[in-house]
């Protein structure tokens, strides 16, 4: 009897500590999103961040961290954006321009 309750002792506080790391992973991944939506990015790429589902860009020493999705390009942002490449998104805008060798390409994203 002691063994079984200690079980689920074990059992209940890990599962307690899964749905706390998950609810801090989401409110950490809303301000970034939040930052990301509500500035106005103009400028050039410093940085391009591949993370898992993720990306995250540095313009203008700033770091902004972004789920795009693609519109007129079949390639995704990550692997097609480039150091050096410019980006352009009005603050609160739903789409972000990249020019990539003189052409314009357009990535929405997720929203949180």
């Amino acid at each position: 009897m002691r063994k079984s309750r200690i079980t689920f002792i074990i059992l209940g506080c890990t599962i307690l500590l899964f749905i706390i790391v998950n609810y801090y992973g989401r409110q950490d991944i809303r301000r970034k999103f939040l930052k990301f939506n509500n500035s106005k990015i103009d400028g050039k790429l410093v940085d391009v961040i591949h993370g898992k589902g993720v990306v995250d860009i540095v313009v203008n020493n700033q770091k902004f961290t972004f789920a795009p999705s693609v519109i007129n390009n079949k390639m995704d942002f990550p692997y097609f954006a480039k150091k050096g490449d410019s980006v352009y998104k009005a603050a609160k805008a739903d789409t972000l321009k990249l020019i990539h060798n003189g052409k314009v390409f357009l990535y929405t994203f997720e929203s949180y």
